[in-house]
């Protein structure tokens, strides 16, 4: 995917709500329950989205999920960190008055690119929950491998 085209996603989560028949073919009713212009996560504060922001950790229109699961109701959503400003790979959709943002999951600790720290998670590419609600995560290690700039690529911890 392109520069240009993780700029210009508009992310729509659809939920398909039943299929009559599986002899019959009918069209799914369909309904949108949670769409973004661009990816907005559940920050801690309106400092910490502004340190990020500041810092380059957090791009807005970097900013792609690739993978949503659903599991007890819960939704879990992937962002590749493709470029750089992506400031959490693996996330739980929660709504906050309203508005649905991403939490980092399991928690920001593990996932923060600010100095001094060293995340588990650097680049989630794909995740699955197995019938026990196991989570089985693709972590690559790399991150910003989309980057024009060299210098911003990291091929591993």
């Amino acid at each position: 995917m392109n520069k240009v085209g993780l700029g210009l996603l508009v992310v729509v989560l659809v939920v398909v709500l039943g299929v009559r028949s599986q002899v019959v073919p009918e069209l799914y009713s369909t309904e949108v329950m949670y769409s973004w212009s661009t990816l907005e996560f559940d920050w801690e504060s309106d400092a910490q989205r502004q340190e990020f922001i500041d810092r380059g950790l957090y791009i807005p229109n970097n900013n792609c999920p690739t993978g949503i699961k659903i599991w007890n109701d819960e939704i879990y959503v992937t962002v590749p960190r493709w470029l750089p400003g992506v400031p959490f790979t693996l996330n739980k959709l929660v709504v906050v008055n309203g508005r649905p943002l991403l939490r980092p999951w399991p928690s920001i600790e593990v996932q923060d690119l600010r100095p001094n720290n060293s995340p588990m998670l650097r680049f989630v590419q794909s995740m699955e929950i197995d019938s026990l609600g196991r989570m089985w995560i693709i972590e690559v290690g790399r991150m910003n491998l989309e980057s024009s700039n060299e210098s911003e690529i990291v091929n591993g911890p």
